[in-house]
């Protein structure tokens, strides 16, 4: 049999941009993870009540943070998708016969 052809990819697959918010983000987990030793290491409840509203409303604001998106990438991938997934199908299919032997 003839090996299949390979497909070659122009562009990759993921966006591998950096998160806008990622840095932010990583800051105040840090803050969180610091702030929440410290008030079990205290042993204080007014600490650790004040701990659970801090991190509520980071859990909040983390969750409402938009990821962003390029126009131009998101309108050309449900064409370029398409067109690649076309492409795989008709490989395989060419790969695998036409029908029974």
């Amino acid at each position: 049999l003839p090996a299949a052809p390979q497909r070659t990819i122009d562009r990759s697959a993921v966006d591998i941009a950096t998160w806008r918010w990622l840095y932010a983000v990583i800051g105040v987990i840090g803050a969180l993870i610091v702030f929440l030793t410290l008030s079990l290491q205290f042993a204080n409840r007014l600490l650790f009540a004040a701990f659970g509203a801090v991190w509520s409303l980071s859990f909040v604001a983390i969750a409402a943070t938009p990821c962003s998106i390029r126009k131009t990438s998101a309108q050309a991938l449900p064409e370029a998708n398409a067109a690649e997934s076309q492409e795989l199908v008709e490989t395989q299919v060419g790969a695998k016969g036409e029908g029974p032997a």
